[in-house]
């Protein structure tokens, strides 16, 4: 039977992922649940590597979970127990043979450990081995081919390097098992551990890949030691709450792709301080920092502190920054200096303006969050072209999009909409995927030619699915939301779906549009519009779904609903929706009834200051 401890987690996404677990460990609990297999979990547990561990009561004969073939392919390293009644239990047979399956396929590292056992009764299946294996033959006497595959499993593992522990000192043996195993670490998920106040020395891990820190809401500290990680491609400190700074060799990580602070709101303008240690860190502004001691003698024995936003470019392979509720007061220019830079979070925030020279330079930029900057005038210029991502990491799934979404004090909303509608049609020529915007907004647009008060609108079948111009639909919607008692614990949320028959909605899979809408930060009464990009590919798949047909001759019969779901003292109101069929050629047109828009817009700025 296989074993699992603290899996990893995807708690900000809706949609479900395999797993994935630093080590997967095979063995015969009756033999070794009580001794061995205990004290090499606990040993693992220390040195903050997350092994797979299912401890429930299984039958004979059962067949293998699903959810244990998940974490055995989400898992990087494979320990084998082999004990005198290893091969007794079907279970574990089938488990070595996934495992020997994916070892073959992705060369993940197998380590064999024979615990009480002679290593040449596994190789060979003889002594309790070979009694099992005469009784499956009897049992199993109509899928020989099945036994084979479990003898040949057994052999290749058994041949493999690995650890022969007969009378030898249990704890010595599992030393070696972890130093051995350390260094091949990749991933490192300690999130939503409530009780970590301070990391462990990362120099016995050179090889992490991904550091995921997520909800540790008691760490303050994070070892100087991570300087070391120079592979590092992704660092998830979002929600860290009591973390105050971070160490100012953290610019030794060149390799940075993904970096997350969110919700770091004591963090506050990114401090990075030489290793001591810090009381209580308030920076006002990215040039000035303001620090609180008890004593002047202690101010004396400070270290030194400074902004990261200097060391921006030392980070040039970042794609991805999540920067959101960090109680940032400004951005600087060295943000335009992050090239390769895709994806940028900086909702939540406390800034009146952005970087008016810098944000067009980030030609790669294809999402951009500023939702509930409850203080933000003024938008920047964005990029007037965009480039194709170049990383081999880059996948078009992850979000597209623009959201403006819950800025109150927002000058020029017209401005807004153009620039809006400008980066929209530009992912759409880049062929990307579903796109997202959010704005603030009243109306739907009248480019979109089909509109309907409410939620819902049957769609005109007109365009057949057979038009090969035809390159997908844009939806709209207006909504609003107002206060309300509270109701469920579940925050509310917008989605657009279509059916094409009567039927519960709550089961159909669905567009989410990807705004907070948690009570806590909406400023209620404020209209916004919504709009998303829906390929041709993506709608026909949808439809395909929702008739369970496997192919797609009209689109007789749709309609497109924005589902809204109030809840946490929320009420969401749909005002309006509508949608366009968009073909090639299309995007030209928009384009020219952009232009004229903001020529118009020109024209009476001119006038009013005549």
């Amino acid at each position: 039977m296989a074993s699992n401890t603290n899996p990893s987690s995807s708690s900000s996404s809706s949609s479900q992922i395999i797993v994935k677990y630093d080590v997967f460990i095979s063995f015969r609990g009756v033999d070794t649940r009580n001794n061995f297999t205990d004290h090499l979990f606990a040993a693992l547990r220390r040195k903050s590597i997350h092994a797979f561990r299912d401890d429930k009561k299984l039958k004979k004969g059962e067949a293998i979970a699903p959810e244990l073939i998940q974490a055995i392919e989400g898992s990087h390293v494979y320990i084998v127990v082999f004990s005198k009644n290893y091969a007794s239990s079907t279970w574990c047979l089938r488990e070595l043979a996934k495992i020997v399956e994916c070892h073959n396929v992705s060369g993940k590292r197998v380590l064999p450990v024979f615990y009480e056992v002679d290593p040449s009764d596994v190789r060979k299946q003889s002594g309790e081995f070979g009694k099992a294996f005469a009784g499956y033959e009897e049992i199993f006497k109509e899928n020989l081919e099945m036994i084979q595959r479990w003898r040949e499993a057994l052999i290749q593992v058994a041949n493999l390097c690995g650890w022969d522990i007969r009378d030898k000192p249990e704890n010595e043996e599992i030393e070696k098992i972890i130093k051995e195993f350390l260094p091949n670490l990749r991933d490192m998920d300690l999130s939503h551990s409530e009780h970590l106040i301070k990391m462990p020395n990362f120099s016995e891990v050179p090889n992490l890949e991904r550091l995921n820190l997520e909800g540790c809401i008691r760490l303050a500290q994070i070892n100087p030691s991570i300087g070391r990680l120079t592979k590092l491609v992704l660092l998830n400190l979002k929600n860290c709450k009591a973390l105050v700074s971070i160490p100012e060799n953290v610019v030794s990580l060149s390799s940075l792709e993904t970096l997350n602070f969110s919700g770091c709101s004591n963090l506050q303008q990114l401090v990075v301080v030489k290793p001591r240690h810090v009381n209580h860190l308030n920076i006002n502004d990215t040039s000035e920092t303001t620090i609180h001691r008890q004593s002047t003698s202690s101010m004396k024995k400070m270290p030194c502190v400074r902004s990261l936003w200097p060391f921006l470019p030392k980070f040039p392979h970042l794609l991805d920054v999540d920067l959101s509720f960090c109680n940032l007061l400004r951005i600087p220019d060295s943000i335009g200096s992050l090239h390769c830079l895709e994806r940028l979070n900086l909702g939540g925030n406390r800034f009146v303006s952005l970087p008016a020279c810098t944000f067009k330079e980030l030609l790669a930029l294809r999402y951009l969050n500023l939702e509930h900057c409850k203080q933000l005038k003024y938008l920047p210029e964005l990029p007037s072209r965009t480039v194709l991502p170049t990383s081999r990491r880059t996948t078009f799934t992850r979000l597209l999009g623009l959201i403006i979404y819950d800025c109150p004090n927002l000058c020029d909303v017209k401005r807004c909409y153009s620039i809006a509608l400008s980066w929209m049609i530009r992912i759409i020529e880049m062929e990307m995927g579903q796109i997202y915007i959010a704005i603030p907004g009243n109306r739907i647009p009248r480019w979109c030619d089909k509109q309907n008060v409410g939620w819902k609108i049957m769609m005109d079948p007109s365009p057949s699915v057979q038009d090969n111009n035809w390159i997908g639909v844009a939806c709209c919607a207006t909504f609003v939301a107002h206060d309300a008692p509270p109701r469920f614990t579940s925050s509310p949320f917008i989605v657009i779906t279509f059916v094409k028959e009567p039927g519960p909605l709550w089961d159909l899979p669905a567009f989410f549009i990807p705004i907070n809408l948690d009570k806590d930060v909406v400023t209620v009464e404020l209209d916004h519009l919504v709009l998303c990009f829906i390929t041709r590919e993506q709608l026909i798949d949808h439809i395909r779904y929702i008739t369970q047909a496997p192919h797609v001759h009209d689109l007789d019969g749709l309609e497109m609903i924005v589902q809204h779901h109030h809840s946490q003292g929320l009420d969401l109101e749909v005002k309006n929706c509508g949608y366009r069929w968009l073909f090639e050629g299309d995007l030209e047109q928009l384009k020219a009834t952009m232009t004229q828009g903001e020529s118009s817009s020109i024209r009476k700025r001119k006038l009013l200051t005549m």
